[in-house]
């Protein structure tokens, strides 16, 4: 629920305890992925520490202290350590599906045996979370979130800290989908997902303590872009491993259902990344027309530059 204050004094104390209420959950889900280590475990594990990890931005952004550097690169550490499992989990859920649609018998037995070599890296994987989070110490963890979150040190941030932390993350954001578009390169259309997020978790912060125009339609506008970029990603990743696989098996180079298999997972990839690069055209085209005014919040004012109007391009 979002909380609109008047004061730097009274947003340093409901930022206080909004620290607390997102180091408790941070802490729920990193105990639940120790005892359990599935996909959705996981998968509140990342979304927390992505929000704390905002929050200390925000809160370190006049000047960072020895303590959030280090609590944030272990929140960092934190959630690439269940990145793997997650990336595991979503092959084998798009596997699945690949293997329900699929139009014979022959195929469906190549996807099964793609998922069978790649299950038992799940379980290596889920070990391997559970192994590096116990490494990364909670005791540790909650020291650095109560030096730099918890223990009076959010002084510093103000409404104007809010909204500077928008305007930087906007920033990065657009230079990254500048970058992708100047270089052709895919890889960095995942950048370009990522900077999105950062984002999409400033403007969410944001928005609980100060007026955000238009914020719900941002945010939502913000995730369509993720998830579009998302779904690329995961597809590529899918015939990276599926071709990998199925290519070091005896006679794979003879096996024309194979052969086929492969053929059309690259095809729909090629495509699925040239309609990412259009988009992503289209979308610095549109986002140019508004000149030098910041997209999310013009100026110190607040007020939202007619974004919907580019979201409705």
């Amino acid at each position: 629920m979002s909380q609109t204050v008047s004061s730097d004094k009274e947003l340093q104390t409901v930022v206080r305890r909004r620290a607390k209420k997102l180091w408790r959950r941070l802490s729920e889900s990193r105990k639940r992925v120790l005892r359990e280590a599935d996909a959705d475990s996981i998968h509140d594990l990342r979304v927390a520490s992505r929000r704390i990890q905002t929050l200390i931005d925000v809160s370190s952004l006049p000047q960072r202290s020895k303590s959030s550097v280090k609590f944030r690169k272990r929140i960092k550490r934190l959630r690439h350590a269940a990145g793997g499992r997650r990336d595991v989990e979503v092959m084998l859920d798009k596997l699945r599906a690949e293997t329900r649609g699929s139009a014979t018998a022959r195929r469906r037995r190549l996807l099964r045996s793609v998922a069978r070599s790649l299950a038992p890296g799940s379980k290596w994987q889920s070990q391997q979370v559970r192994r590096k989070i116990k490494k990364i110490g909670g005791g540790k963890l909650h020291r650095l979130c109560r030096r730099s979150l918890l223990s009076g040190h959010s002084e510093g941030i103000s409404i104007g800290t809010l909204r500077d932390a928008i305007e930087q993350a906007e920033h990065k954001w657009l230079s990254t989908v500048d970058d992708a578009i100047a270089h052709d390169d895919p890889g960095a259309y995942h950048d370009v997902r990522i900077k999105a997020k950062t984002l999409r978790y400033a403007i969410e912060l944001a928005a609980r303590f100060i007026d955000v125009a238009d914020a719900d339609a941002i945010i939502e506008w913000l995730k369509s872009i993720q998830n579009e970029l998302g779904e690329w990603h995961d597809e590529v990743e899918e015939c990276r491993r599926v071709t990998e696989i199925l290519s070091r098996g005896p006679g794979a180079q003879s096996d024309p259902a194979a052969t086929a298999l492969i053929r059309s997972l690259r095809s729909r990839t090629e495509a699925h990344t040239r309609f990412v690069r259009d988009r992503l055209r289209s979308l610095q085209g549109n986002l140019n027309k508004r000149g030098d005014r910041p997209l999310f919040l013009n100026g110190r004012g607040g007020r939202a530059a007619p974004v919907l109007e580019i979201i409705a391009l």
